[in-house]
């Protein structure tokens, strides 16, 4: 009875005591820095941006694609779209003023890098 005494101590002191040991989430992306410093105008001038757009839209804001599941210059996938905020806009991006879609696709690459884009951003680095 001791020893599980002990354990049941022990484990509620790690467990009360974690948030002091934990450390903060690190950035998902290297550029996690370049982002605090630039804003979304400066965002779609980036040569990675540009280069979406053209890959993933031919830089048409009202595209859709074959299927219906990817929206707008950056091909938004409409759950992407929605986590980032894109609902206060439109409910696709498709539907969304060219402004807003770079504001979206600014949050994103805040959160997350190029990585959403990977396939298209990839020869242009």
């Amino acid at each position: 009875m001791k020893k599980y005494l002990v354990a049941l101590v022990i484990g509620l002191c790690m467990v009360i005591a974690a948030p002091a040991y934990a450390t903060p989430a690190q950035p998902v992306h290297a550029e996690a820095k370049k982002s605090k410093k630039i804003g979304w105008r400066a965002f779609k001038k980036l040569p990675q941006a540009k280069c979406i757009r053209k890959r993933e839209s031919r830089n048409k804001s009202w595209v859709v694609s074959s299927n219906g599941l990817w929206h707008g210059l950056y091909q938004f996938y409409t759950p992407t779209w929605l986590n980032m905020g894109g609902s206060k806009y439109a409910p696709v991006a498709s539907q969304a003023t060219r402004k807003q879609q770079h504001k979206i696709a600014y949050k994103t690459w805040k959160k997350v890098g190029w990585s959403p884009w990977y396939h298209a951003t990839k020869p242009c680095y």
